[in-house]
């Protein structure tokens, strides 16, 4: 009886030895799956978190690219309501800047007091209509002028023509000589002639 009680011991443990066996084999292969498709999960979650981390950012550029649009408009809206404001001050006063403008046609009786400016003084002038520019309820005439002449005289010249009673923006000036001021130097003066329509 001791030796069947050995022999079914023996058999037991030999067939717990074969249930481990195949219970190792099994748990081996179930932590290898889980590790495979955790590993797939971690990848999975990392190239997602990428690929929406690339849309946060292109869409915090756009925020940023929207607001910067949205201080430029504000800033262009403050201006605007400055200019109204302006508008407003000056508005009373406007009649009487036009009254002091000249017309189209007063154009040749400009250029006639230009060139009497310059033979009083002695120098050479050229005179180039370049193109006229037509505004809201104006026309500006760009000039170029040219003076040949010693500077005191040209300097003469700019006196005069400046207490004409023309409104007229200065666009260039370039005053130069080849040898000495005092002998001979030129004056090339790009005008804005602004006229009435």
């Amino acid at each position: 009886m001791w030796k069947k009680k050995k022999i079914y011991f023996l058999l037991l443990v030999l067939e717990l030895n074969k249930n481990m066996k195949l219970e190792k084999g099994k748990f081996k292969k179930e932590i290898a799956i889980k590790s495979i498709i955790m590993i797939l999960v971690a990848f999975l979650g990392i190239y997602s978190s990428f690929y929406f981390i690339g849309k946060i950012e292109l869409e915090s550029k756009k925020i940023i690219i929207a607001r910067t649009e949205i201080k430029k408009l504000q800033i262009l809206n403050e201006k605007k309501v400055q200019l109204y404001e302006d508008y407003n001050k000056i508005k009373p006063y406007l009649d009487k800047v036009f009254s002091f403008l000249p017309k189209e046609n007063e154009l040749v009786k400009i250029i006639s007091s230009l060139e009497e400016i310059a033979q009083k003084n002695n120098i050479s002038q050229k005179l180039k209509l370049t193109e006229m520019s037509p505004l809201e309820d104006l026309k500006r005439a760009n000039y170029e002028i040219t003076l040949s002449g010693n500077y005191e005289k040209i300097l003469n010249y700019c006196k005069e023509f400046e207490k004409s009673p023309y409104f007229v923006r200065i666009n260039n000036l370039n005053l130069y000589s080849m040898t000495d001021l005092e002998k001979e130097a030129k004056l090339s003066v790009s005008i804005f002639l602004f006229l009435k329509k």
